[in-house]
Order: structure tokens, then sequence, then C-alpha cells
């Protein structure tokens, strides 16, 4: 039996009643609830995937953006989402029964730990299986992703209410195959008690590990998986971009350092050679090749000011660089805060190119536990306006978290799917090594990020990797 083709449907137009928010824009490990439902669908084996929305969905499409643009995936309305989730997936149904497909896969829009991997394996097994049915089980729960044959198209368009196809599969239990998924995977979140679980989840499954000898950074800011990278923040952001640029030359690639706003002409040991474009010329692919050929690490930059800083490239020539870099590495000084330990952006911070993949947002930490001054803030206006702390009062550690998880705070304007990491840096210094850990525990006990990265940069490179376990 052929089943080649399977068609995704998530099912996310709920008013998120008993949770009070939109639970579709929670925060979890760093990124949209629903977002990572949807970005699992879309690195898997699904032909297409079709989203319903319904409730708070001006909201849903402003906050994902440009993810709803996704070729594989088509957004639909359901006008009436009070009439429950068998109507979104009657509406889902409806919309893509006419497409030449072998199964449809019913999707829901509140799994935080959905995979990609879960629903390949429940694929493969409806291939294999000759049931009309194939449904993941959590033990002895079944649950979600749920796979239907063709042949049942036309039961699943009748459907109404909030039971969905329960009734329709509890009335023949016979038509399921079963997949046995790890049951630690198949939390949804329905209420805040739901989310406090997956907090606490969060919080004891943080570790902390060393980095590899031979490329500590590489291996802290994962940057065999990400090539297109922007620093903002405050406390060492040119040190760390400089140091990255010469752990990846050393292991064998090629390295373009550059900035979208501005930074000091780096030293001859910072880079080997500075290229100014000049007035927006951009640069030559056949130029950029001959001298990463040469040099294998470049600065590039728009011209010297008189001040000797070298001012940066626009988001135009910077998106024409990220086009065409292959793998090389470009790693972007994307915000400026006059060497200071901790900042707020800006009205017009930080400038992330549109396409990086990694945000490290980089934090002092010899701010913490120390007064809130000009001394030690950048931008002070909007510091207290994302930490809530008054002048001269203490930095503490949730005001640390505060910055780093606020919208309008550290990785404000960070593009969707970006990977971010926070890094707290000069852990060399002088402070109560315990409160790195603490504000690490902080950042990953919010849900906004996978993994912080704490330590030093000077006298040599030492770094610590605090994470969320991902083996479950």
């Amino acid at each position: 039996m052929s089943r080649d083709s399977i068609v995704g449907v998530i099912l996310a137009a709920g008013f998120s009643r008993r949770m009070g928010d939109p639970k579709q824009l929670l925060m979890i490990q760093g990124q949209r609830l629903l977002e990572r439902v949807i970005l699992a669908a879309l690195h898997s084996q699904l032909q297409r995937v079709v989203l319903v929305l319904g409730g708070y969905e001006s909201s849903v499409r402003n906050a994902l953006g440009d993810l709803l643009n996704h070729p594989k995936l088509v957004v639909i309305s359901n006008p009436k989402p009070e009439r429950g989730m068998g109507r979104s997936l009657s509406i889902g149904v409806s919309a893509i029964k006419q497409e030449n497909m072998d199964g449809i896969m019913v999707l829901l829009g509140d799994q935080p730990f959905l995979r990609a991997q879960t629903i390949d394996s429940v694929i493969r097994r409806f291939q294999e299986s000759d049931k009309p049915v194939c449904a993941a089980f959590y033990g002895p729960r079944r649950g979600h992703p749920i796979v239907f044959d063709r042949s049942l198209l036309s039961r699943l368009e009748r459907l109404t209410g909030d039971e969905g196809a329960r009734q329709l599969l509890k009335e023949h239990p016979e038509w399921i195959e079963p997949v046995a998924v790890n049951p630690a995977l198949g939390l949804d979140l329905d209420d805040p008690s739901d989310l406090g679980r997956l907090r606490e989840q969060a919080s004891d499954t943080v570790r902390e590990c060393s980095p590899s000898s031979s490329a500590p950074l590489s291996s802290a800011f994962k940057l065999d998986a990400c090539r297109r990278i922007s620093l903002v923040g405050a406390g060492g952001k040119t040190s760390l971009m400089f140091a990255m640029a010469r752990e990846l030359v050393a292991t064998g690639h090629r390295v373009i350092t550059t900035t979208s706003t501005k930074i000091f002409r780096p030293t001859p040991d910072e880079t080997p050679f500075l290229e100014l474009t000049g007035k927006g010329n951009g640069i030559s692919q056949d130029r950029l090749d001959r001298l990463l050929d040469r040099y294998g690490h470049i600065t590039l930059g728009d011209r010297l000011r008189a001040d000797e800083k070298v001012s940066g490239l626009s988001r135009a020539e910077l998106a024409q660089l990220f086009e065409c870099i292959g793998d090389i590495h470009v790693l972007v000084e994307a915000d400026g805060a006059s060497r200071k330990p901790l900042k707020a952006p800006r009205a017009h911070e930080p400038v992330i190119p549109d396409g990086t993949d990694l945000v490290v947002g980089v934090m002092g930490l010899e701010a913490v536990n120390q007064p809130f001054t000009e001394k030690r803030v950048f931008s002070m206006d909007e510091f207290q306006f994302v930490t809530g702390l008054p002048f001269g009062s203490l930095i503490t550690p949730e005001a640390l978290t505060r910055l780093a998880v606020h919208p309008q705070g550290l990785f404000k304007g960070a593009p969707l799917g970006a990977f971010r990491i926070p890094f707290l840096n000069k852990y060399d210094l002088p402070v109560d090594k315990t409160v790195a850990a603490e504000v690490a525990r902080r950042m990953l006990q919010s849900g906004e990020f996978l993994r912080v990265v704490t330590g030093s940069l000077f006298p040599e490179i030492d770094v610590r990797i605090l994470e969320v376990q991902d083996d479950v």
C-alpha cells in the first residue's frame, strides 16, 4: 500500500480560556509555543502543512510574521472558533480534500515538545501498516500527532464540537496502529498548572557542562550549525566577535567580521585585513573569495571615520552578503554600548540583519550587585523601563533576567527562528561565581532559552555551558 503523501493540519484556533493568555504565543525555551509546533512540522516529512487559526489570529500573525510565508505552509481561518476543535479540523480537511494525498496528519498547536522525529516516526508506521489510523501513544495515553487515511476524510469533514475525532476513534479502536513515544514529550498546555509543570521540568533538567577543549567557543555557541551570527548587548561584543573569528580560522573555516553599527578600527591582532567598501558600493564575490583565500579572515566596513571607528554595512549590503556566503561564517556586531557592561536597546537598536540564524546577547557580570548608574549602564531610561529598577538601586540577578527576556530587552528584533544564547561575560573578574550560575539558571527557568554561556575571554578563553537537557 502506497502512502507516500501526507499533509499536516495544525489546529491552533482556540481562545485559551483555561490558560487565560493566548497560549499560541507563550514563550517556551526561546520560541513561541506555536512557532515550535510549526517548525517541527516544516522540518518533517509532511508534504505540506495547513495551519488553522481563529482566536487571537491577528496577534498570532503579527508575532510569527515571515514564518507564516513559508512555501510549505498554508494558513487558513476558522471564522467561528468557538464551535470547537472539530470545526477547525473540518475546515482544515475541506481546504485540502481535493489534493492528491494519501493521508492527513492532525497536530495540536499546544504541544511544546513535539519534534520532527516524532512526526516522521508516526508517518513511517502509517506507511508500513494497513490500518486506517496511526497515532502517537505516550505511555497508555493516546495523543497527537494522528494520521488518518484518505478514506476517512469525509467523516473528518463532518466533525463539530470540542471532541474532534476523539469519539470516532473511541468507537473504532481496532482502526488504530499505535506508535510508542516517550511520555515526557507528550505534555500539552491547557491551563496555568500545565505551564507550571513545564517550568518545573525545565528547572529540574538544567545541567552544566564544559565545551570542547579544542574549540570552546564553537562548541558553546554552536558555530558549526550557525553561520550568520549577530552579537548584541554590552560588555564584550567586539572581543567575543574577534575571539570567535580566531578560533574558526584555526579550525579551518573562512570568516568575515563586520558591523551594522560601528566599531573601533580593528588591530592587526584582531583581523589580518580590513576592507572598506565605501559609500555603500558593496564588494564583488570575486574579490571576497580572493581575500578570504589569502587571509582566511577579513573585516568588512563602509568607511573609516575621523574618530578611528569603522562604520558598518547597511541592511541591504548585509542581506546581500548573507545570500552569497556559502560555508563562510559572517559575524556581525549589531549593537553599541560605549564599552559599558550592560545596556537596553534604544528605539533604533539593535540592527540585526535579516537572515541571522544565531543571536548572542552579551552582558558584563561586573555590573551585578552594583549600583544602577551611568557608569555601568548604557541607555539608562530604556534599562529602567525594561528591568523596573530605580536609578541608584542594586542591579540584581533578577534584573539581568528581565533584561534578557523582555520583548524590548537584550534580544529585541531577533529574527523569528534564530537561536538565541545569552553570554554572561567577565567571569574572570572578582565576582561571586555563584551569581553567574544564579543568573544563568533564572534565564533557563524563564523558558526563553535552551542554553546560557558564562565565562571570560581574558587572559584566556574559559567558558561554561548551562542548558536545558533535551534528551527526553
